[in-house]
């Protein structure tokens, strides 16, 4: 036994120093940069690409085996530019001798200093890496991981590492496919030593940059992990990364998140369990579980993806844009079983589940290349509308209804490309309560400087009538209740962040349809474009009642709806080309018909013209202009009736038709205020009206003072007739200022008589002042002699929608019959008014004769 132990130690002391010999012999021997060029020139030969080592190689060999190799670097491939693919300066590589001989290998700290590295992706998606990795043969099935068998013994088993340093490294990422750029630099590594059955720790750091939207900022990682006896498992023991990052394109402008995770990976099969990946950020908290296989290949993932609003306030901050109250955002939730094949790139999300307040609904995505393209599914409906409306109160109309809102939801495909730089949805559907919109969208140039959009929108025939009484929200006081029972629409749309165009649109209102197209810009100024055509509509049916009593505008009401400023400032940000037409049209009672405006401007100078109609069975034509550009709105007008049948027009408007004939007018005004009030009082211009073969209607003059006569002379009277003047032509010119329209000649030609006057019409009250006077023609028919010449005094008050014409029939007629006139004017008058005139006829005389 002592033979044994003396020839063992004898052979172990003779090994060593056989090694010490060795090492001793190769130091002075050996040179390993006598080797360089040839080292150089394989890489060349197995790669194609240039291996420069411009740093001496070290060698050591007792009681270290180390090698320390200085600067070098690895060229790129071809057509990705003069910068190197990898570049190092500096890495010092120690494994222990002696416990080789036992089958232990005991690798010192290592370190690594100045590495970079150059990742990138051409415009053909070639990547620079690709012509390092074997590829494989055509067909030539993957082969299946072996099960282990017998006591394991992986690949670090028996492995001692001393630890790991990184310093100064360098990584980016190019990919000119998709425009985008990443950085990690600053990169600071160090990783424990590392022995089978225990644990160590792992702490590094490093900034990162990437973009377009640029983002930048410091990501940190510390934490420890483990590895088995075995040697075959590495475990994550709350392995903790944490970001700090900043930048537009980040919700809110910031991002600062956690990400602690646990779990193991097996080394031999190159398979890792996720015990829980947790995700901390933006006030929001992300949970993945599962297990992901074939990582020494084609990695694969299968589990479940979880996400949960912790802090409702900081969710919505990091929404940014979109003005979310911290209500909507509590209780949000999202889960789902999540799938990813590196192979194929493919990322699954499937039976996916949504939950907010009062929401549910379904989401289902599959997408490829990692996401960079894919379809996907999302299905939410509202079915607690209390809940709802609680939490999203502050962006819903006052006084809505959640009951009403119960089965409201929205459905649609979705569907994205990056490398297409596209996104839409498709088969998209929307509830709420009778109404239906359906539609497509498709949007262009994502991530590009102007991105576009273009799709469609239809609605079913509802009623909005109901809709509103549904989710509980005022139904507007209309004159008719008949009305808001019908509505349908149908449009495209297409634009971009500024700019919004409206084609092929059709709207339908009860018996109204509108048609045409219509834009609008947000540039400076904003753009206005349309192109409309409506068929016909009352739109007095839609405004409110007028009160009880109070048929027409009052004196009070005109003022108070003058006090209104006129919008200036918008008017001066806006630029207008615009067209409109209708078929028929009732405004303020008024029936309009073949209605054509064309409305242009910028800059605050805008003309309406042409802007013509045809009513009652006349035309009008006017030509509007304004101008906003001082401290005061100007505007001016010409203006233009022919051939219009003016006592239809006054019924309409009026209510009464108090005039009637076909009436010409031509009106040239201009004036200028910053309210309606101002504007009205400082109109100004010349204006003419010409009526012919017309009447005034509810006096006869004539016959009145046939009545009369005849019961001055004790006679009895006639008591046909009609109710209005007749006249071949009534002339008028008038003169506009101060709001007032001064009428310093008007005449009237009948064949009974003849009329001259003047007076003032108020535009703000509509106050009448005129006086005038008629006279009867000599040879008149159906009049006395006596009362032939005869002197009329006309006075005409009231207002414009209720005049009253008042001739002082009375005092002409004691002009023409002297003092019997007078006296029978007198107490006697009434009595013979009495005995002859049908009571009737015999009122309304007393009341012109103001008896």
């Amino acid at each position: 036994m002592k033979r044994a132990l003396i020839i063992g130690l004898s052979a172990v002391g003779g090994l060593l120093a056989l090694l010490v010999l060795a090492a001793v012999v190769l130091a002075f021997t050996l040179d390993p940069n006598d080797y360089r060029d040839r080292i150089e020139t394989l890489v060349e030969e197995r790669t194609g690409r240039e291996l420069a080592i411009e740093g001496e190689i070290g060698l050591s060999y007792f009681p270290w085996l180390g090698a320390e190799v200085g600067r070098a670097r690895l060229g790129n491939a071809q057509g990705f530019g003069p910068d190197p693919f990898a570049r190092i300066e500096a890495i010092d590589v120690r494994v222990r001798v002696l416990p080789l001989l036992w089958g232990e290998v005991a690798v010192g700290s290592t370190v690594l200093r100045g590495l970079e590295v150059r990742l990138a992706r051409d415009e053909q998606g070639r990547t620079n890496w690709e012509d390092l990795v074997p590829e494989a043969e055509p067909g030539a099935p993957s082969e299946p991981t072996p099960e282990p068998k017998g006591p394991p013994a992986g690949p670090m088993a028996g492995l001692t590492l001393g630890g790991l340093e990184v310093r100064d490294a360098l990584l980016v990422w190019s990919d000119r496919q998709a425009g985008q750029e990443a950085t990690i630099s600053d990169l600071q590594l160090t990783v424990g030593a590392l022995r089978p059955g225990a644990s160590f720790p792992v702490d590094g750091e490093f900034q990162v940059r990437a973009g377009p939207p640029e983002t930048s900022g410091e990501v940190r990682l510390e934490g420890r992990a483990g590895l088995s006896e075995d040697g075959q498992t590495l475990s994550l023991e709350g392995l903790t990364l944490s970001t700090d990052l900043a930048g537009p394109g980040l919700p809110g402008g910031q991002l600062q998140g956690q990400l602690t995770a646990t779990g193991a990976y097996h080394l031999g099969p190159g398979r890792a369990m996720i015990d829980s990946a947790r995700l901390a950020t933006a006030g929001t908290e992300l949970t993945v579980t599962g297990e992901a296989t074939e990582l020494n290949r084609a990695a694969r993932f299968q589990g479940r993806l979880e996400a949960q609003v912790t802090d409702p306030k900081r969710a919505g901050q990091a929404l940014g844009a979109l003005p979310l109250p911290t209500s909507a955002m509590a209780g949000l939730a999202m889960g789902g079983n999540l799938s990813l094949d590196a192979g194929d790139g493919s990322v699954t999300f499937q039976e996916g589940s949504l939950e907010g307040p009062g929401l549910e609904g379904d989401l289902r995505l599959q997408a490829k290349e990692l996401g960079a393209s894919g379809t996907g599914r999302i299905d939410l409906e509202v079915v607690d509308g209390k809940a709802f409306v609680k939490a999203l109160g502050p962006l819903l109309p006052e006084g809505i209804r959640g009951a009403g809102l119960n089965g409201a939801g929205v459905e649609a495909d979705l569907r994205w490309s990056q490398t297409q730089d596209t996104a839409a949805l498709s088969g998209l559907k929307a509830a709420l309560g009778p109404a239906r919109i359906t539609g497509d969208m498709e949007l262009r140039g994502l991530t590009s400087e102007s991105p576009s959009y273009r799709g469609q929108l239809a609605t079913n025939a509802f009623s909005p009538r109901g809709l509103l009484q549904e989710v509980g929200l005022p139904v507007p006081d209309t004159s008719d209740p008949d009305v808001l029972q019908r509505a349908k629409l149908q449009v495209g749309l297409s634009g971009t962040p500024t700019r919004l165009a409206a084609k092929g649109l059709t709207a339908e209102l009860d018996e109204s349809r509108l048609t045409g197209s219509a834009s609008v810009a947000t540039a400076s100024p904003l753009q206005v474009g349309f192109d409309l055509s409506l068929n016909r509509m009352d739109v007095d049916r839609y405004l409110p009642p007028t009160p009880e009593g109070n048929g027409q505008a009052t004196p009070g009401t005109a003022a108070a709806a003058g006090a209104e400023e006129l919008p200036v400032e918008p008017l001066r940000g806006v630029s207008v080309d615009g067209k409109a037409q209708a078929g028929q049209l009732k405004v303020q009672g008024l029936r309009l018909a073949d209605v054509n405006a064309r409305l242009q401007g910028s800059e605050g100078r805008f003309r309406l013209h042409p802007f013509t109609a045809t009513l009652y069975e006349g035309s009008y034509r006017g030509d509007v202009r304004m101008d906003v550009t001082g401290d005061k709105p100007q505007i001016s007008m010409t203006e233009s009736l022919k051939q219009v049948s003016l006592g239809g027009l006054l019924k309409d408007l009026t209510g009464r038709s108090y005039v009637d004939g076909q009436a010409d007018m031509d009106l040239d005004l201009s004036g200028d205020g910053a309210t309606v009030t101002e504007l009205l009082q400082s109109l100004a211009g010349e204006g003419e009206i010409r009526l012919r073969n017309g009447a005034i209607q509810g006096i006869d003059i004539g016959r009145a003072l046939s009545t009369g006569y005849a019961a001055l002379q004790g006679n009895k009277a006639d008591a046909d007739g009609g109710e209005a003047t007749e006249f071949q032509e009534l002339r008028a010119s008038a003169r506009l200022e101060g709001g007032r329209l001064l009428t310093r000649s008007l005449s009237l030609d009948s064949q009974q008589l003849g009329l001259n006057g003047e007076g003032a019409l108020e535009l703000l009250t509509g106050k009448l002042d005129y006086k005038l006077d008629a006279q009867v023609k000599k040879g008149a028919q159906g009049l006395p002699e006596a009362l032939q010449g005869l002197q009329v005094p006309v006075r005409l008050k009231g207002t414009w929608a209720d005049p009253k014409i008042q001739p002082d029939i009375k005092g002409a007629l004691q002009r023409a019959l002297g003092q019997k006139g007078k006296e029978k004017a007198g107490e006697k008058l009434d009595e013979e008014m009495e005995k002859q005139v049908p009571k009737g006829l015999r009122d309304k005389a007393k009341d012109l004769l103001n008896f």
